[in-house]
């Protein structure tokens, strides 16, 4: 039992871990396969003055950028048409389907835009130079905030109608599952200069219980990403920089189980 309460639970995988060979850093699932995200350059943006990389969201099935100010949609055709304005920061998130998008600002601010029809102002989530990377939940009702410290960096939960927001775990790389009743995120072991090693893990929002997820000795996981049916989990080897894949397990120990 750990001193944060927090039952810590090892999980097994059914099957080998297959890499796949699209590069590094933040996957995402695109349907069943996995692609890079964030360091994605869409080709339509390539005339923009001021875009950032393109964003994927499931939930409209698209992908999304800051551009000059605003938050645009990359329609099929190659039209960027506006869904937000006043976007001036590029590390953004985006749930049309719940007409909502997230931006971390220059000034440091977290801002929650309408993404709907109305294209109401922004609101202030979270303030602060250390707050960063937010992220929607599936169904476009909270959001995930990182804050990094000296002491360790951990993980905000922001409720996007309420603004509530409280301390969700401790570590990094944090991200949904697809079922949006749970997080996966990563604790990581460092010398201030690169990793040394780490786990990847998961927590439940109901309990605040938090799990071990197994993966073979001598792999650092971090940035998780779920498959759209819950059904794999895809991380990047902190240590190769290669994206890899695993079944997500389909049974879990009790806590008097755990070893």
């Amino acid at each position: 039992m750990r001193s944060l309460g927090f039952a810590i639970l090892s999980m097994m995988f059914a099957g080998p871990l297959a890499a796949q060979s699209v590069g590094s850093a933040d996957p995402v699932y695109i349907g069943e396969k996995v692609q890079e995200k964030r360091v994605f350059a869409h080709p339509d943006l390539a005339d923009v003055e001021r875009a950032g990389k393109a964003i994927w969201d499931p939930s409209s099935k698209a992908w999304y950028a800051a551009a000059n100010g605003t938050l645009v949609r990359i329609s099929e055709d190659g039209r960027l048409i506006v869904v937000a304005d006043g976007v001036q920061g590029h590390d953004i998130d985006v749930r049309l389907a719940a007409g909502v998008a997230v931006s971390r600002e220059p000034d440091d601010r977290i801002l929650l835009h309408d993404a709907g029809a109305s294209r109401g102002p922004a609101h202030v989530l979270m303030e602060g130079p250390s707050f960063f990377n937010p992220r929607l939940s599936p169904e476009g009702k909270s959001v995930l905030v990182h804050e990094s410290r000296a002491t360790g960096s951990r993980i905000w939960l922001v409720a996007v109608e309420s603004g509530e927001a409280r301390v969700l775990c401790e570590g990094v790389s944090a991200a949904w599952h697809s079922d949006g009743e749970r997080v996966l995120f990563a604790r990581i072991d460092h010398d201030s200069r690169r990793i040394l090693g780490g786990v990847l893990a998961e927590i439940e929002l109901a309990t605040g219980i938090e799990r071990v997820l197994k993966t073979p000795d001598g792999v650092a996981p971090v940035e998780p990403a779920s498959s759209p049916d819950g059904s794999q989990i895809a991380f990047v080897d902190a240590f190769t920089d290669r994206i890899l894949t695993m079944p997500y397990p389909k049974s879990r120990r009790g806590v008097d189980d755990a070893r």
